[in-house]
């Protein structure tokens, strides 16, 4: 299987994140090429980017979780427990043919993902919003791994072949 090439590109909001949008305080947007005939279904692409089974992305998950568990946090954490289970962690909210909207909404912080299905490429947005301090610790704690886990998660996606 060869690795996509992922880069940052410019945001700009997609047609269905308007019903779903939220005040930015970090936005960050990562692509990558569609191969000759990848799917162009975002809920293909959401599906095989989001259901992780990628042991470093799991593993911090699972760090993830035991930490809102100590600290008693309200947020809905991913049921991790096998590391070969694979991990579909976030609500799909809203989605159309080329655009899927994700996300969450705690009292410590919300989060959206844009994916979208471009001509020739497919983004992944994040986009977060902190509430209070809770949200501050805990994005400042997540931060500096998000777009590692982004990158790789899209790099490691297979061809989404369309059906």
């Amino acid at each position: 299987m060869g690795k996509r090439v992922v880069v940052r590109r410019a945001w700009r909001p997609g047609p269905l994140f308007a019903g779903h949008a939220i005040r930015a305080d970090f936005v960050d947007n990562w692509a990558t090429k569609l191969l000759p005939g990848d799917s162009l279904s975002a809920e293909v692409w959401a599906n095989a980017v989001f259901t992780v089974k990628f042991w470093p992305v799991l593993l911090l998950m699972k760090l993830r979780n035991l930490l809102v568990r100590a600290l008693a946090w309200t947020g809905r954490a991913p049921a991790v427990t096998d590391l070969s289970d694979g991990l579909r962690p976030f609500t799909m909210l809203a989605g159309s043919d080329n655009e899927v909207i994700l996300g969450e909404s705690d009292s410590h912080l919300d989060f959206r993902v844009d994916l979208r299905v471009h001509t020739h490429f497919v983004s992944v947005a994040t986009i977060v919003r902190i509430h209070n301090w809770l949200g501050r610790a805990y994005w400042a704690m997540v931060r500096p791994f998000h777009p590692v886990l982004v990158r790789a998660m899209l790099r490691r996606t297979p061809s989404q072949k369309t059906p």
